[in-house]
């Protein structure tokens, strides 16, 4: 299977369920958006865990739900957004999230705009 997002919906979706590949190009620009949004917020020491944090995994569950997973395979990863005893956590993830929710939420409105 190729990397490159079209053919990951070409390959997963039906040829002609439109609607269905504009909601997978927007969640696909969402994801993008979201690791954008994220990596800003993430604290830098070598960059090894900014570099890291990417989306994977664009998933169908029948024919009618697209979903993707945001994060990293770094284990420091989860005492930067949360913290320990000796630092605060950075909240990388649920800020980034956060942050993104509105223009998001715009998008989805879009592909579905553009499907009618």
């Amino acid at each position: 299977m190729s990397n490159n997002p079209e053919d990951i919906l070409e390959d997963l979706l039906p040829k002609e369920d439109e609607l269905l590949k504009n909601l997978g190009r927007a969640i696909i620009d969402i994801a993008d958006y979201t690791v954008d949004r994220i990596k800003e917020r993430t604290r830098v020491d070598t960059g090894y865990l900014r570099n890291s944090i990417h989306w994977s995994n664009l998933n169908t569950s029948g024919n009618s739900v697209l979903s993707v997973e945001v994060g990293t395979n770094v284990e420091y990863g989860v005492w930067q957004e949360y913290g320990n005893s000796r630092m605060s956590g950075a909240r990388m993830f649920r800020d980034g999230i956060e942050v993104s929710r509105p223009w998001a939420e715009q998008r989805l409105v879009q592909a579905l705009d553009n499907s009618t």
